[in-house]
Parts: structure tokens; sequence; C-alpha cells
């Protein structure tokens, strides 16, 4: 019996490492990254579709436009739709400009949603020269 017992141990520690390695719902609810190469920007922000917490935006200025990629990527937990939604800007003309992401609702479902605001700033071939979130 206890070599049975001894050959199941490290099957039991890769699966409680596993189980420690995947996404709680307060990181990705936490999740702000901005990324740029090129003239493509990329902001990675954490959702949840389970419960209408989906980043809508708004861009202020000209000098970039949304692109074609935009991606959720599930990372399930409490077997909701929760994940990372990743969405594309394409640098077009020399300027800044603000983008400004909200949610309609708090991450449970209620009340008032969050916010989150990039600063962008274009050289004149479209190459994003810099941003940032806060």
């Amino acid at each position: 019996m206890k070599p049975r017992i001894l050959s199941l141990l490290p099957a039991l520690a890769l699966l409680v490492l596993l189980a420690a390695c995947g996404a709680s719902a307060a990181s990705l609810q936490e999740t702000r990254e901005v990324e740029f190469e090129g003239t493509e920007l990329t902001v990675t922000l954490g959702t949840n579709k389970s419960t209408g917490y989906k980043w809508s935006y708004e861009i202020d200025g000209d000098c970039i436009h949304p692109s074609i990629n935009r991606v959720f990527t599930i990372k399930p937990v409490d077997g909701q739709a929760t994940g990372l939604v990743h969405i594309g800007f394409e640098g077009l003309s020399e300027g800044s400009a603000v983008i400004t992401f909200t949610t309609p609702n708090g991450w449970d479902g209620s009340g008032s949603g969050d916010a989150y605001t990039v600063d962008v700033s274009v050289n004149a071939d479209g190459a994003i020269a810099g941003a940032s979130g806060q």
C-alpha cells in the first residue's frame, strides 16, 4: 500500500502546482497591460463576460484608429466566462490621443463600472512612439 501512495504523491504535487498557477478572479480583474511595436498598440484588460464586465472604448484624437486585432482569451474562474481581452489599435499619423476604456458595471455584475485611460503618442510614420495607462 505504501508504494502506491508514494507513487501518487508526485501526481498530487503536480495538480496542486497547476491549480496554483491558474488565473484568479482578482488577478484577471486587475489586468491592465499596454504593449506596442511598430504601428500596432495592444491593450489587454481582464473581463468577465458572464456578468457583463466588458470593455468599450472611446478615442480622443485622430492619430490612431482601431485595428482588426481584438481577441478574447478565456481563463475560466468558478465556471464563468472570464479571461483577457486584447484590443488593438493602429497608428496613422503624428500626434497624440487618449483612449478611455470603460465597463458598464463592476466585476460581479453590480455597482458602477471601471475605467482605464491610455495616453498614446504617434510618430509621423504611424509608429507608436509611446503609450502608458493609468
